[in-house]
């Protein structure tokens, strides 16, 4: 069997590597043949951290940069590539679509020669312009699988005619993503976040909880985040790393708690967790918010703790601050539930298997 996987972005964007790419050595290993298409370029990604520029020059060049490679993916590159899957799709037995939108003549010429596979994750139709509702919509009802990640989304491509659709959560390479086992010996207790400049908004929700233990027990709590580029809490201990795919599990494994917090929208209701993935994969004890999937993955107590209001997260890094064994046990149990139901290896075999790729 041949398949084209079409994504948004390559490697170094989460969804496309965590919702598509990462499938592909899997599926190859069962002799499957696999093309990949990347739909957008990108650039402008490395200027999105303008607002961090030294001097009010860099500052607006690099607006200026971003605001013209913008552009160019939408206008031109996404335009040609459109055109290149026009001539390339009908060598292809099934066609996996992940986070594109694609032109509906293009999904209905496509749909007369192979199988479709439409995949997406967040709560993107919360953000879309009516135009592209409508064409997201019908490629929702024109595919012959579409694969969201959690009940939010699948009750959305429901409506909008989904003929089959299937939510996976994740999945997350328990093989890469695999902790150390071993426990700090520091009394400090080091909280980590890994995300991006764009979503670390949500780290504002626990400013009042950090500053608050921070100054309760004075050098004993560290912030580590991964992947901004800059971040500024008042009275609170951050170290900030830059992500790389080289060191990324090394700095999760620094880590004695991960945090997720989250607001309480359709947006948000609307995430797939995989940062939360990250945490439970590598056997770390977490705090999360209770919102969408992350009351699947999160059982309170057991395989980690869900805090909503400010005392809650408060009590919740005070209780991790002085039991290392309940992180230990928590950190454990989340490993196995990664293992037995959200990793990479068990669900390349269920699409492999069940779903006739």
């Amino acid at each position: 069997m041949k398949v084209l996987f079409i994504t948004i972005g390559d490697m170094n964007v989460p969804s496309s590597r965590v919702r598509a790419l990462q499938y592909i050595p899997n599926f190859e290993k069962e002799g499957v043949a696999c093309s990949h298409l990347q739909f957008r370029k990108g650039s402008y990604l490395k200027f999105k951290s303008y607002g961090n520029a030294k001097n009010l020059f860099q500052a607006i060049m690099g607006k200026i940069l971003t605001v013209f490679l913008k552009a160019f993916d939408y206008l031109v590159y996404s335009k040609i590539r459109i055109i290149q899957i026009w001539w390339s799709f009908r060598k292809y037995d099934l066609v996996f679509i992940q986070k594109v939108v694609l032109p509906s003549f293009l999904v209905r010429r496509m749909k007369s020669s192979c199988k479709i596979v439409f995949d997406f994750d967040d709560a993107i139709y919360t953000q879309s312009r009516l135009f592209t509702l409508k064409q997201f919509r019908s490629q929702i009802c024109k595919s012959d699988i579409t694969i969201v990640t959690n009940e939010e989304a699948r009750d959305y491509a429901l409506k909008a005619g989904g003929k089959h659709v299937e939510m996976i959560v994740g999945p997350v390479d328990s093989e890469r993503y695999h902790g150390s086992g071993s426990l700090t010996k520091s009394e400090k207790l080091n909280i980590g976040w890994i995300g991006s400049q764009s979503t670390a908004q949500y780290l504002e929700l626990i400013q009042e909880p950090l500053r608050i233990i921070s100054n309760k027990y004075p050098g004993k709590i560290c912030l580590h985040l991964v992947g901004v580029d800059h971040f500024h809490m008042d009275g609170v201990e951050t170290s900030i790393y830059q992500w790389d795919p080289g060191t990324e599990v090394q700095l999760l494994d620094m880590f004695d708690v991960g945090v997720m917090p989250l607001k309480n929208d359709e947006f948000s209701r609307g995430k797939g967790a995989y940062k939360l993935l990250q945490y439970m994969s590598m056997g770390k004890a977490n705090i999360s918010s209770p919102v969408g999937v992350n009351q699947k993955l999160v059982e309170h107590g057991k395989t980690g703790l869900l805090a909503d209001s400010v005392d809650e997260w408060l009590d919740c890094m005070e209780l991790y601050l002085h039991d290392i064994s309940k992180r230990a046990e928590h950190g454990a149990n989340a490993r196995a539930l990664i293992e037995k139901a959200y990793s990479l290896q068990r669900w390349s075999k269920y699409l492999l298997k069940h779903l006739n790729i």
